[in-house]
């Protein structure tokens, strides 16, 4: 099952998280040592999340024109076709068809 998340308020966590630093009763040292490994993997988690694609879909504007085409194409229908439809089409969009 596809998710779908913000992007910007991943990033946004990212760096709040960078921000934030490690207490748990470690001296200077551990405590510098630990922060800057925990700075580390979340920078590169960032650097990850910053190569990932990013789409927009207007989906009112897609929806419509979706059920507009399906009830051209179809002279009789009930919810029940519909919502199949439109299910079948969730199905086929998470396989990326």
């Amino acid at each position: 099952m596809a998710h779908l998340i913000d992007k910007d308020a991943l990033v946004a966590e990212i760096e709040r998280l960078k921000n934030t630093s490690l207490e748990y009763g470690y001296n200077t040292m551990q405590k510098i040592l630990a922060d800057s490994g925990k700075d580390l993997s979340l920078g590169q988690l960032q650097n990850f999340i910053d190569t990932l694609e990013v789409k927009e879909v207007d989906f009112q504007i897609y929806v419509g024109e979706e059920l507009e085409n399906f009830l051209s194409k179809h002279k009789v229908y009930d919810d029940l076709d519909i919502a199949k439809h439109f299910f079948e089409l969730g199905l086929k969009a998470q396989k990326g068809e």
